[in-house]
Order: structure tokens, then C-alpha cells, then sequence
């Protein structure tokens, strides 16, 4: 159970299906735009966070537009160093030196290092294969589905994805060859999983649904706070 604006919650758990779209969406789309996508009451900080353990970034398409609000000149203007600021540590040699005990030796690996080329199943429950070490995991780890796909057929074009094929999905390497696997469009992913493929009708429940979830929520904080 997690708590969720002052009252105890469910944990929602993301399905295969609502992680795809994730994928798909997170780059381009505002957080806000993916979370009307998933399931009702989702926030925008539920897709935030996911998106973070799955290593996910914003496209250099999506930062460069104006959706993203990084350009307006106003979002962060209180947060921001002023000119003449001076850090705390200050750069002082003393710091410098105060560190040194407890830094990696060069060539020194953590205790959980694993070479390229291993295996294994994140948290997300898909299996991933490690093709670099460079120290960052988000690069070192790819989904190893996709990782086949391109092994077979080259890089994924432009605007599309891998999935597996329905009732195929597995995290046992042998299993996950070329045939169980699907390169299809954004777009055709999005159109299986919303909701808005059920109709125009179906769609305007989920969405009341979730204005309804929103104004409990917001009630019952108000009274517990009053």
C-alpha cells in the first residue's frame, strides 16, 4: 500500500501493455499527454517516475519545442544560480582532498559489476542484455527483444518499436527469437492499447471516471486537512 494525497492507496501495478505504451509516448509527449493514456487517476508524477527507472529521455525533438517549456525563459527562473553565486564546497582544495579516500582506484569495479554480454530481468520484469560498460547503466542495458530484432534485421526504423507477439512474451533468451517478436509503428501501438480503441463512447467513461477519482481525492484531503 502506498499513500497517495493523505489517504492509503493501492499500488498500481504497470502492465505489460501500459509500460509498451510508456515507451512509446515518454520521448515526445508530455507527461501529462502519456498519464491521459494510462490508466484512470494516473499523474503525471507516476509517469515521471517509471520513466526514470526505465532509463527513458526526452527526445532532442521534444526538448527543442516549445511542449517541452525549457525555452520560455520562465520555468526554473527561482531556482536558478544568480550571477556572483558561490558554491558551498567552493572548489577549496581542502574538499578536493577530503575525497580522495573514497574514490574508485582506476580499473576498480563495485561489488555487483557485471561484464558485457550478461543477462538479466529488471524490475520491469523484461530482459535486458548488457552491450557496453561504460558505468552508466540506462546506456550499458538494452531490452534484449530489441537487441534480437536488430541483430536480425538491422537498426528499427524511425517512429517504430518491437513488441513481442500477443501471448508471446517471455524473459527466457532461447525463447525470444525473431519469429516471437513484431516491429510495428508507434502509432499502431498506441491504437491497441488506448482506451479510444473501444470507441468514442467507452472512452468518455474512463475519462469521467478519472475527473470523478480526481475530485474525491481532492474532497478527502480538504477534510482531512479542515
Amino acid at each position: 500500500m502506498t499513500k497517495s494525497r493523505g489517504i492509503l492507496a493501492p499500488r498500481h501495478r504497470w502492465t505489460e501493455a501500459e509500460i509498451e505504451l510508456l515507451l512509446a509516448t515518454y520521448p515526445d509527449q508530455t507527461a501529462q499527454a502519456v498519464a491521459a493514456q494510462l490508466w484512470p487517476g494516473c499523474v503525471p508524477h507516476h509517469v515521471h517516475t517509471k520513466a526514470k527507472k526505465l532509463g527513458l529521455k526526452k527526445s532532442e525533438a521534444f526538448l527543442a519545442s516549445a511542449a517541452s517549456g525549457r525555452l520560455d525563459g520562465v520555468r526554473g527562473a527561482a531556482t536558478r544560480f544568480q550571477p556572483g553565486h558561490r558554491p558551498v564546497a567552493g572548489g577549496t582544495a581542502a574538499m578536493i582532498e577530503a575525497g580522495i579516500p573514497t574514490r574508485f582506484a582506476p580499473g576498480q569495479h563495485p561489488s555487483n559489476h557485471r561484464p558485457v554480454g550478461s543477462l538479466r530481468v529488471a524490475s520491469i520484469g523484461y530482459l535486458q542484455i548488457k552491450l557496453t560498460d561504460t558505468g552508466y547503466p540506462p546506456r550499458d542495458w538494452v531490452m534484449y527483444h530489441r537487441h534480437v530484432w536488430e541483430q536480425a534485421h538491422g537498426p528499427i526504423p524511425e517512429g517504430h518499436m518491437v513488441v513481442f507477439k500477443r501471448g508471446r512474451f517471455s524473459t527466457n533468451p532461447e525463447e525470444i527469437t525473431p519469429e516471437w517478436l513484431e516491429c510495428i509503428s508507434k502509432q499502431e501501438h498506441m491504437l491497441r492499447h488506448t482506451v479510444h480503441q473501444y470507441g468514442p463512447d467507452i472512452a468518455e467513461v474512463v475519462r469521467l471516471r478519472g475527473a470523478i477519482t480526481s475530485q474525491i481525492r481532492k474532497r478527502t484531503k480538504a477534510l482531512e486537512q479542515s
